[in-house]
């Protein structure tokens, strides 16, 4: 054991989970090891170099033991950890808190940290954003409707004029 090597501490009552992507994407497997009965931190172990990295999130995220924790991958080079439940001392907790990690520069690099408070925030903005969308959707296709329909009559009076004025010429003295 090198004391100057980074090492997390002995824990119980933790989570983990593994990063796994295909080697074609430069990204090696990664074991998440986070949280434990009075360890409120989160390490990285690289299983191919065996080399450990704490990364830093806030209490909210790490301060519990006895949870869960699963990853889900939103494409090759940007994970989210996702935190349920657990304890916090004594008191249970009923909460879920996602971490958004990004690879960049050979590193996973800790991109965003949303609570539940967070998450139903931002499900609500996102559900204003798509009845937004739907009702400009369904506007501009009225708007598409109308502006199709007033070229079709424009066409129509263009035609009507010219089949009136065709005749007209033809009957004129020069």
């Amino acid at each position: 054991f090198d004391p100057l090597i980074p090492w997390p501490s002995e824990r119980w009552d933790h989570a983990s989970t593994i990063i796994s992507f295909n080697r074609k994407y430069g990204i090696p497997e990664v074991m998440v090891v986070l949280g434990g009965d009075g360890t409120p931190d989160c390490w990285l172990l690289d299983t191919h170099r065996k080399a450990w990295t704490e990364i830093h999130l806030p209490d909210i995220a790490v301060d519990r033991h006895v949870h869960s924790l699963s990853t889900f991958c939103l494409g090759p080079h940007c994970i989210w950890l996702v935190i349920f439940g657990g304890r916090k001392g004594i008191k249970y907790l009923n909460d879920t808190c996602v971490v958004k990690l990004v690879y960049n520069d050979s590193e996973w690099i800790v991109n965003e940290v949303m609570d539940s408070e967070a998450l139903v925030k931002a499900e609500e903005e996102h559900r204003q954003f798509r009845q937004r969308r739907k009702r400009l959707t369904k506007q501009l296709s009225i708007s598409s409707a109308t502006i199709a329909q007033n070229r079709i009559a424009a066409v129509q009076k263009v035609q009507r004029a010219r089949t009136i004025m065709i005749p007209d010429l033809l009957h004129c003295d020069f």
